[in-house]
């Protein structure tokens, strides 16, 4: 069974990805996918729900926009994403 092929990752210093971060506060009208709270552009930071190491792409239905404080609490495992995915 093949795998539908990915599309390649963007490089996070490009314009795409600076369109598709902005594409990303603009869904989420700049809050926080977990506290809600409201996030300047500068202070959002985009999450892959489905890293890219485990196949995950860079487009917008697998990012969350998050604020740095939830970032890293998901990251060291304080809240667990797929709790979030439900």
């Amino acid at each position: 069974m093949q795998y539908p092929k990915q599309p390649k990752p963007l490089k996070k210093t490009s314009q795409a990805w600076r369109e598709r971060v902005n594409e990303l506060y603009n869904r989420e009208q700049g809050h926080c996918q977990v506290c809600r709270k409201w996030l300047d552009r500068n202070e959002a930071a985009p999450h892959h729900k489905r890293s890219q190491g485990s196949g995950g792409s860079d487009e917008l239905d697998n990012l969350m926009l998050l604020c740095k404080e939830c970032h890293v609490k998901i990251h060291t495992g304080e809240i667990m994403t797929r709790t979030l995915l439900k």
